[in-house]
């Protein structure tokens, strides 16, 4: 009787050049990142973060509007809840802004197939960023790319200041 042949094993040269394939994109089975890859090469001026604002910004405003019924009405688990999230937003979009300035800081806003902007900074200051925008500002030293960056997050810090006076005055009051 003869024995079956052995199947052949791939050699090593093959076993490395698929393992430096898998190496060195570990994105690149995803169909997500291969279409976000292939939208940043078909428009090059396209801002995600500017987006990606506006969407947290609907939602911050939708929450504080439940929050402001919730005071009128003078339900106090309604005005617990609504308080929750917006201050957890806030919390979020504080947190995300200092990844930002981090980044800006540390590699130039180049994040990947990504740039980070100023006005993206400022865009997320002005959304209630203020503590995290500052807190990444002090931390890494960053100016700014452009000369008017600064003078527009002590803008921005003012308006928030004036938003948390009149939360203050009329919600605590």
């Amino acid at each position: 009787m003869t024995k079956a042949a052995k199947p052949l094993k791939p050699s090593k040269a093959a076993k490395q050049q698929r393992r430096q394939a898998v190496n060195s994109n570990p994105f690149a089975g995803s169909s997500l990142f291969e279409k976000s890859e292939q939208y940043i090469k078909d428009a090059p001026d396209g801002k995600p973060f500017e987006d990606m604002a506006y969407f947290i910004l609907a939602f911050l405003l939708f929450f504080i509007w439940r929050l402001a019924v919730a005071v009128q009405s003078g339900h106090q688990g309604a005005i617990g809840v609504w308080s929750l999230f917006t201050f957890g937003t806030i919390t979020v979009i504080n947190i995300w802004t200092f990844f930002l300035v981090m980044v800006s800081a540390r590699s130039r806003g180049d994040i990947g197939i990504l740039k980070i902007h100023d006005g993206d900074l400022w865009r997320f200051t002005a959304l209630s960023g203020v503590i995290g925008a500052w807190a990444g500002i002090l931390l890494f030293k960053y100016k700014g790319e452009e000369k008017s960056f600064i003078l527009k997050v002590l803008a921005a810090t003012a308006i928030n200041a004036l938003w948390a006076a009149i939360y203050i005055r009329y919600y605590l009051g």
